[in-house]
This record gives C-alpha cells, sequence and structure tokens, in this order.
C-alpha cells in the first residue's frame, strides 16, 4: 500500500511517481473545492480538454466539489485476511427504477467472481449481513456495481477488517 501527493495543474496531464497496481481513492487535500473533473488513467494523453483518451484506461475520477472519489472498491493487502461483514447500498428517490447490486471479489491472479446479487428500488437502502463473515485472502479485489433499469444514482460500500496472516 502507497500513497502519493501531486499538485493538479489544470487539463495538464500529471504524472504519479512509483508503480501502482490499483487505485481506489483519490482524494482532494487542498483549501480549495475542485472545480473540474479530476481523472486517474493509464495514459496522460488528453484531447486538450483535460479528459484522458482514450476514456476506456480512465481508473477513478473524483467529481466537481466531491473532494474525493466515491467508489465501492478495495484490495486486500499482502501478508493480510479480510473479513467482510456486510455490504449496503441505496438509490435516489426520483422516479421507481429498480437496481441491481453486485458483490465480486477477485482472487489474486483470478477473475472478479459474484458473491451476492440483491435488488433495491429507487428511494430504499438494503444492507446484506453475514453471520459468518466472508474471508477474502490476500492482494484480493472486492468491489461493488450496480446496473440500473434506468439511470440512476446508486450508492454502496462495505464493511470489512483485516489481519496479518
Amino acid at each position: 500500500m502507497q500513497t502519493t501527493s501531486v499538485t493538479c495543474t489544470g487539463f495538464a496531464g500529471v504524472t504519479l511517481p512509483g508503480t501502482w497496481i490499483r487505485t481506489f481513492r483519490i482524494k482532494n487535500t487542498g483549501t480549495t473545492n475542485n472545480a473540474g473533473i479530476i481523472y486517474l488513467s493509464t495514459d496522460s494523453d488528453t484531447t486538450g480538454d483535460g479528459v484522458p483518451d482514450p476514456v476506456t484506461l480512465i481508473r477513478a475520477q473524483v467529481s466537481v466539489g466531491k473532494n474525493q472519489t466515491l467508489m465501492a472498491i478495495w484490495s486486500v493487502p499482502n501478508d493480510f485476511t479480510a473479513y467482510l461483514t456486510n455490504f449496503y447500498a441505496s438509490a435516489a428517490a426520483t422516479t421507481v427504477k429498480t437496481s441491481e447490486i453486485t458483490l465480486w471479489v477477485r482472487p489474486f491472479g483470478g477473475v472478479f467472481q459474484v458473491k451476492k446479487i440483491f435488488s433495491i428500488n429507487s428511494g430504499t437502502m438494503a444492507q446484506l449481513h453475514y453471520d459468518f463473515p466472508l474471508k477474502i485472502l490476500e492482494k484480493s479485489d472486492v468491489r461493488i456495481t450496480a446496473n440500473s433499469n434506468a439511470t440512476s444514482s446508486v450508492s454502496a460500500g462495505f464493511d470489512a477488517w483485516y489481519e496479518k496472516d
């Protein structure tokens, strides 16, 4: 696990020092809200508008004024085992929509596997508790995704602890 600090300079790309496998958080630690979207991409080429090109290489973004990423993703550190106790999601109450919420785990070197799926309607929140925590081995990735039958705003997260092996 590592952290770094860089100064964003408008539309110009900034190269991060070091070697990175994945990113699960970007934060604005300055004294001013970000006026534009901050992107993290595996390629620093832009079309002059500050958006990485191609957009398929974008790995994270900080929305205007949010000052941090809003991603439900995390990686278990090397030499640790994680125990996921619950995960949750809520959907904005605009019009009646259904969102399918999926908990995924990718064991190190493997593919993402579905661990649980549930559905929520707009204006509701659901939480799934594990009586016996879901054991997740070192270097595995955990993520939550939402698939909606219409444009919808969905928030999600999970709780876990991890212990040294």
